[in-house]
């Protein structure tokens, strides 16, 4: 009487399959983790975006609230008054009030890795400027992840060398930023 041999279990998984599996695994999770890195630095920029727009907003708001004189279209304070004030808008021949909080054509403004600049002029319709209304433009650069978002590479508030690029809304002579924004500010008497 011949025994057979007993049936060996084919229950289980070979080499190979384990290896298929896990190479399989291995893409997978590392798809997920460039997801979440990508995740990470867009959550950073939305953040930064948001702070650098509630930076440019509440300056906006600053200005609406400045009585209407204290906006200079004059491109740079009076000699010896760096922080302080422009009173005449005649001509540019700006006087100093450093009692009063004043704003100029070219004013800057900063919060940590943001800064921005205003632009201030009378508002004009064809060939007509109107002396009782100011345009009032404001654009914000900063930095997120060490990349600085903006034409104002070097955060400093000025244009400088070969920072007025294309990609920003042209070669115009002026900081343009994907943060900025432009009102009219009218002088009125009730």
């Amino acid at each position: 009487m011949r025994r057979k041999k007993a049936a060996r279990s084919e229950k289980g998984f070979t080499l190979v399959e384990v290896m298929i599996a896990a190479v399989i695994l291995a893409i997978a999770l590392s798809g997920m983790l460039l997801t979440y890195t990508n995740m990470l630095t867009m959550t950073d920029l939305s953040r930064d975006l948001a702070r650098s727009n509630g930076l440019l907003m509440s300056k906006i708001e600053e200005v609406k609230a400045t009585p209407f004189n204290r906006l200079n279209t004059c491109a740079t304070p009076a000699t010896g008054c760096p922080d302080c004030s422009l009173s005449n808008v005649s001509a540019c021949t700006c006087a100093c009030s450093c009692s009063n909080q004043c704003f100029y054509n070219g004013s800057t403004f900063s919060s940590g890795t943001m800064v921005g600049v205003l632009e201030i002029s009378n508002a004009t319709i064809g060939a007509t400027a109107f002396t009782d209304l100011k345009n009032v433009r404001a654009a914000v650069a900063f930095r997120s992840r060490n990349r600085v978002f903006g034409e104002d590479q070097n955060l400093n508030g000025v244009l400088d060398s070969g920072e007025d690029d294309a990609m920003y809304g042209g070669i115009n002579g002026r900081l343009n930023s994907q943060v900025e924004t432009a009102t009219l500010v009218a002088n009125y008497t009730d």
